[in-house]
């Protein structure tokens, strides 16, 4: 929005409601004068006056306490900002986008967030869909970090990793991103840390995307009984049958794809999937697997 604006030549500043204590966000947003409070040892500019211009973006506003929102409606009702300690009110041309976790109308229904400042800030609202409900834009979203992410840079600026395996993006597409975009900003640097060329493999990822992902396509290749494409209890078994045997089709296939993927070698199979060597050897025995042509 700020880039795409008129606005884009003056200052985009970014200020975390739930960052700073309670009693420093006024002085933050409106600065202070010299001895206004113990501490103030010279005039400070806030971040109000810093944005003229430009856009403000108030991050986890949410957070805001209920006796700064007064003080805030009152900058964005009047255009003005008076530091604390201060008398002269000075005029600011700000743009401000604030965003939140929370339902601001359920929080303004239980009295902790101002109605009037909730519909002074309600000038465009958007809804912005966890990632779990718009999958299309994962591949979007890791080219765009992998471009600008610096953990993906050599020493010489060039990008490590250029792009991702087919498979790595189905493991994507079928995770539910609980932690959304954080989490895959997360995924991607610890896929760019481990990637040993230029494209992310699934050994690359942390071992509950792999597991949440095998486990999506195994459901969606499992034998289907009955007329209804569903299973019978009677045909699962008991709770602690039918678990047992979605697992040990999992643990079989994860074990057998990770060693194709590093030529059976025990060794580099068990360090990419994270667990102790012998636990490997051990998974390997219990479900037969042939290790002769391992090489370690």
């Amino acid at each position: 929005i700020h880039k795409c604006s008129h606005r884009a030549e003056k200052p985009f500043i970014v200020f975390d409601c739930s960052a700073v204590p309670a009693n420093l966000i006024e002085s933050e947003l409106f600065g202070h004068e010299k001895g206004s409070f113990t501490g103030a040892i010279m005039a400070r500019q806030g971040l109000f006056e810093a944005a003229d211009g430009g856009t403000l973006f108030l991050d986890e506003l949410g957070e805001l306490s209920t006796e700064l929102q007064p003080k805030l409606l009152r900058v964005l009702e009047t255009r003005e900002v008076r530091r604390v300690g201060g008398a002269r009110p000075m005029k600011v041309d700000v743009r401000v986008i604030a965003a939140t976790n929370r339902k601001l109308e359920e929080e303004v229904r239980a009295g902790t967030f101002r109605e009037d400042l909730f519909y002074r800030l309600s000038v465009v609202r958007l809804f912005l869909p966890p990632l779990r409900e718009r999958r299309e834009d994962v591949p979007l979203l890791v080219r765009h970090f992998l471009k600008n992410g610096r953990y993906n840079r050599t020493p010489d600026g060039q990008l490590r990793v250029q792009g991702m395996a087919r498979d790595v993006l189905e493991a994507f597409r079928g995770y539910d991103w609980p932690g959304n975009v954080r989490e895959l900003v997360n995924v991607i640097e610890r896929a760019c840390s481990f990637a040993e060329t230029e494209n992310m493999e699934l050994g690359d990822l942390p071992p509950h995307i792999l597991e949440s992902s095998h486990m999506q396509r195994l459901s969606t290749l499992a034998p289907r009984l009955t007329n209804n494409g569903r299973q019978t209890v009677d045909e699962m078994g008991t709770f602690k049958d039918a678990k047992e045997k979605w697992v040990s089709t999992f643990e079989r296939d994860y074990i057998v794809r990770l060693l194709e993927r590093h030529g059976f070698n025990i060794s580099h199979a068990a360090r990419d999937a994270e667990i102790d060597r012998k636990y490997f050897r051990k998974l390997m025995k219990k479900y037969g697997i042939d290790s002769s042509s391992s090489a370690e």
